[in-house]
């Protein structure tokens, strides 16, 4: 693996892929602010959202993580908008969009 531990690098900095709905907009500016994490870690980040996933066509907007959640399977869904438990459950539903798609 040898100096990068199996990590990418750009001029001295590790680059980690990261994903998610608030990364981009709301996580990573919050760290940029808060630490020096810029000056060892590049970002490259994609905006996953998986209310399109579910849509339907008697929906009149995407739906919500809670609405995904619904209909998945889980009831009464508790979404606690903290960062993990956030990507946690659209974890959860991407993987069951993928697996259903599959069978």
């Amino acid at each position: 693996m040898g100096i990068d531990n199996g990590y990418t690098s750009e001029n001295g900095r590790v680059i980690i892929n990261a994903a998610g709905k608030n990364f981009g907009a709301f996580d990573c500016p919050f760290l940029e602010e808060k630490t020096s994490i810029c000056k060892h870690v590049k970002f490259r980040h994609r905006f996953l959202d998986p209310g399109p996933m579910y849509m339907t066509k008697s929906d009149d907007a995407v739906p919500g993580l809670d609405e995904c959640l619904r209909r998945i399977g889980i009831q009464n869904p508790i979404i606690a908008h903290t960062a993990i438990e956030d990507a946690i459950d659209v974890i959860k539903v991407i993987r069951f969009k993928l697996l259903e798609t599959k069978a």
